[in-house]
């Protein structure tokens, strides 16, 4: 009989569309440092949607992009929020989440804004004015994240990303944060201006 099957699957997708929402809201919201990765198989792949030859492999992986993703939030803003605008039903053992993420810059001078205002350098009016004009407005990303689930064990086998708006490959923003090469860097003297 394959109801005790269906009863663990469903239990199974059911634990794993929770810890979703809830840790997934909390990873790019800056709260979480921990994600529960009992949901994933050790053999996950993460792919880009419209980049089908990206693909990453294994749970250690995954957990790093994950790490990197919440450090690098972390570093550039000062406030992030991720909002799960819905979740489909599972369907052939797949999920579908669109998820809407705000990102609000930090200030790079916020830090010595700070710093003379508290020595009275500077007159920046109120703290909370201060705070509330720097936010100004957020950068904002849409997209949908497909979760591929094993039949007969319910973890996550895959996990596709598309970032829908801006039009955005993981693939880019994965090239954004690793180390530049430094000769491309240099200023090139022939140019007239640098003469």
């Amino acid at each position: 009989t394959l109801f005790p099957y269906t009863t663990l699957f469903r239990s199974g997708v059911g634990k794993a569309i929770d810890v979703l929402r809830r840790d997934t809201v909390a990873l790019f919201g800056g709260e979480a440092d921990a994600f529960d990765l009992s949901i994933f198989s050790e053999d996950i792949q993460i792919a880009d949607a419209r980049v089908p030859d990206f693909r990453l492999s294994g749970l250690a992986t995954y957990e790093r992009l994950l790490s990197t993703m919440h450090w690098s939030l972390k570093a550039a803003a000062s406030t992030s929020r991720l909002e799960i605008t819905s979740v489909t039903p599972p369907v052939n053992n797949e999920v579908y989440m669109r998820w809407r993420l705000h990102i609000w810059p930090r200030d790079p001078l916020e830090d010595a804004r700070s710093f003379f205002g508290n020595l009275g350098a500077i007159s920046l009016g109120s703290a909370s004015k201060f705070r509330k004009r720097s936010m100004g407005m957020p950068f904002i990303f849409e997209g949908y994240s497909r979760y591929e689930f094993d039949p007969w064990t319910a973890e996550i086998v895959k996990h596709t990303i598309d970032i829908t708006n801006p039009p955005t490959f993981l693939s880019d923003l994965i090239r954004q944060y690793a180390p530049t090469d430094r000769k491309s860097t240099r200023l090139n003297s022939s140019h007239p201006r640098y003469l």
